[in-house]
């Protein structure tokens, strides 16, 4: 097996070949992360044959005054891992696993690309709506009686294009933040959205609930491969009552469904019940991937060479 490093113009035509890769696995995204983390780019190509390849995005990290190099894949914990235009066999992902257990990573595998020989690894869960299997009319109807109340109470959902769109939001996302205190999975501050706010509108969409004009609710939404994948919430507390959530996931799923996506993606909950519970009342599938971190064995091993250096300092 052969390896190498493509730019990013080969990163992207490879990945063009990859109906399943999601826009967590572009160099677009992770270029978001070098602008904001100052992490580096880069995306490593395994090479089994002329035919058969795989590709590992990665964003590298340097820590310990620069001595040690550390890989996420894919950054703030999205979608990542191994992707490629043709199936792998268990033997092919062994030897993939041999080479990325010999580095400082954190891995976490997309559900979207199916790879056997992964047993005995740590999983996670997304909620997503395959919209190739259509939607339950049903459930639906329940949802469409939802969006006249909505309606009743001044909400409408709109595109947010501007600068002020994406200041509006990041003010709610501070309440939230406040709120959340302690319990907040992350923090992200307003550089972060700015970097997002140049992305190409097709890919990156941050959508907002108003009330009679007023923002009280959004979302940043990822769209590539016809999959839609929620990514980032943010809303007024004082206007919940007029489940503003319910409303914004609602139209975007009929907006998915309507320019032929194939899945809408509620995205991983980071543990927290409570959102797993919103999101399984739009009848989502449940769909487990797996994730890898050697990061902690790595620090260890750091740490453990610094305290030897230390004690036999002259």
């Amino acid at each position: 097996m052969k390896t190498r490093y493509l730019d990013k113009k080969e990163w992207s035509h490879y990945l063009s070949n990859c109906p399943q890769a999601t826009f967590f696995h572009t160099p677009e995204w992770y270029g978001v992360w070098e602008a904001y983390a100052k992490s580096k780019a880069k995306a490593l190509l395994f090479e089994f044959s002329i035919d058969k390849t795989a590709l590992l995005p990665i964003s590298e990290r340097r820590i310990h005054k620069g001595l040690t190099k550390v890989y996420d894949s894919s950054p703030a914990g999205t979608y990542g891992g191994f992707v490629s235009p043709n199936a792998l066999t268990a033997k092919e992902v062994g030897a993939l696993m041999i080479y990325v257990k010999k580095m400082n990573i954190d891995l976490t595998f997309s559900p979207y690309q199916p790879l056997d020989g992964l047993d005995g690894l740590k999983m996670d869960f997304t909620q997503r709506i395959n919209l190739q299997d259509g939607l339950d009319k049903k459930k639906w109807d329940r949802f469409a009686s939802k969006e006249k109340r909505a309606k009743e109470d001044g909400l409408s959902v709109r595109r947010g294009v501007s600068e002020e769109d994406w200041a509006l939001y990041f003010k709610l996302y501070e309440k939230n933040l406040k709120l959340w205190g302690g319990l907040a999975s992350s923090r992200y501050e307003y550089s972060l959205f700015e970097i997002l706010q140049n992305q190409r509108e097709t890919h990156c969409q941050l959508w907002l609930v108003c009330q009679e004009g007023h923002v009280i609710y959004g979302g940043v939404f990822f769209a590539y491969n016809k999959i839609m994948i929620y990514w980032h919430g943010a809303g007024d507390r004082d206007f919940y009552k007029y489940n503003p959530a319910y409303f914004l996931h609602n139209k975007m799923v009929s907006f998915a469904l309507k320019n032929d996506f194939r899945y809408y993606d509620f995205n991983p909950s980071g543990g927290h019940q409570g959102v797993v519970r919103f999101k399984k009342k739009f009848n989502p599938q449940k769909v487990f991937f797996p994730i890898f971190s050697n990061q902690n064995a790595w620090y260890s091993a750091i740490d453990n060479l610094s305290k030897v250096l230390k004690t036999n300092k002259v």
